[in-house]
């Protein structure tokens, strides 16, 4: 088949898959898998997509297959770049692991990693630490775990929205880890220090509400007139307890913190007890979600006594 047409042949296998047609897809990159030259760019992109189709489907004997196909096209031809191979050998690796032959699938995913911090974008520094140190625990190397999600944090930290919850599961994760081999001194502290710098970071960033358009007779009425010396009023009274005020606004961070990490640990719980459902199809118990209804509501009864001596965005 000319490359033209396998290029088509790929296009239209990306296409069926984006539409939810799963075996229609897997039918095209097989042909397309086929009718390419070995070890070529064509021969390479459909067996990569078909590995990876194949291993979200639980289909562990031809993932395993074609990934070591890929890693030895790789080995001998450069065929890969960092981050298809970091991939192929994250894939083997678990797929070693489930097949209980853990060391040869740690040594894959300890590759992985290298080749991860090269080719991936930050967002994606999460999983193969996380999934590395987990493995490395359950074998008794602890140690080894912690150093590996220690070295993940700078990235971890360095993270924008909307991955920012990723940082309280990576510090949780040191922390229980810690916890779970005795230390629990490491485990406290690295709870305080990750909340201590969460708090810091709510301090320093401004909420805002989106793009607001003054109306051009804004604040000629008395009553917008008597807020405005209201406001002026309650600055100048406090104008000299500076502590006082960083007091308030670092009590408020730190329910903005909170608030954060109940979000995260109820989207987990819920996520544990519907599997591969979406939120908006799950049917929620009142102990999935109340905690939180009364943990916010404290906070906007805080907000509201304490905004005009904060102002709006501290």
């Amino acid at each position: 088949m000319p490359v033209s047409e396998i290029h088509k042949t790929l296009w239209r296998a990306s296409k069926a898959m984006v539409r939810g047609h799963k075996k229609a897809s897997q039918k095209l990159l097989l042909r397309a898998l086929k009718t390419s030259k070995p070890n070529s760019k064509e021969w390479t992109s459909a067996a990569l997509i078909l590995a990876q189709q194949y291993f979200s489907a639980g289909n562990l004997v031809k993932a395993k297959h074609l990934s070591e196909m890929l890693a030895k096209s790789d080995e001998q031809t450069g065929s890969l770049n960092d981050q298809e191979s970091s991939s192929v050998q994250s894939m083997l690796g678990e797929i070693y692991i489930k097949n209980g032959d853990t060391d040869r699938g740690i040594a894959c995913l300890r590759k992985a990693m290298e080749l991860d911090a090269k080719g991936n974008p930050p967002e994606f520094a999460w999983e193969l630490p996380a999934l590395l140190a987990e493995h490395l625990e359950k074998t008794g190397q602890w140690k080894e775990a912690i150093d590996v999600l220690q070295r993940a944090l700078p990235n971890i930290e360095a993270l924008p929205p909307p991955f920012e919850h990723r940082r309280l599961i990576a510090h949780r994760r040191l922390a229980n880890i810690y916890l779970r081999n005795g230390d629990e001194l490491s485990s406290k502290r690295m709870k305080q220090m990750y909340f201590d710098k969460e708090v810091d970071r709510a301090l320093q960033t401004k909420r805002t509400f989106g793009p607001l358009t003054i109306p051009g007779d804004w604040g000629k009425d008395e009553l917008t007139n008597f807020f405005g010396q209201s406001q002026k009023n309650v600055m100048t009274t406090f104008a000299n307890k500076k502590d006082l005020h960083d007091k308030l606004a670092r009590i408020n961070a730190m329910f903005l913190v909170g608030r954060d990490c109940g979000r995260t640990m109820i989207m987990e719980r819920i996520q544990k007890k519907f599997p591969n459902v979406h939120i908006s199809k799950v049917t929620l118990d009142d102990e999935d979600w109340l905690e939180m209804f009364f943990y916010m509501g404290s906070h906007n009864l805080y907000d509201c006594s304490t905004t005009c001596f904060r102002g709006t965005n501290s």
